[in-house]
């Protein structure tokens, strides 16, 4: 589920979706920027998925988009966003986190 969540935000970011732009000018996130961070997520969405078979490589992933969720955060906050759009942010990285935990006691 992480993985497909991730792809998914990825490629609203790449293919340019009118929200998706708006929420990039609302945050105030420069396009280079926000093509970087589209890709990050696939490649992430990406590792999660190949690291079923490698469990290394799915730690490591999920460390990443954990890290790439408190960027989002930082962003967020810098923004004065409301706390919907913080309360997503931080139940992304909670799922992100569960996921790993999840990972490492299987």
């Amino acid at each position: 589920m992480v993985g497909l969540l991730f792809i998914c935000t990825g490629a609203v970011k790449l293919v340019g979706v009118p929200f998706s732009l708006e929420m990039r000018d609302h945050l105030k996130v420069g396009a280079q920027l926000w093509r970087i961070i589209g890709t990050l997520e696939i490649l992430g969405g990406m590792g999660v998925i190949v690291g079923i078979a490698w469990e290394p490589l799915q730690i490591l992933t999920y460390a990443c988009l954990a890290a790439l969720m408190l960027g989002a955060l930082r962003y967020r906050l810098k923004s004065a966003d409301g706390p919907l759009w913080v309360g997503v942010d931080v139940a992304t990285l909670a799922f992100v986190v569960v996921a790993a935990v999840l990972r490492l006691v299987h």
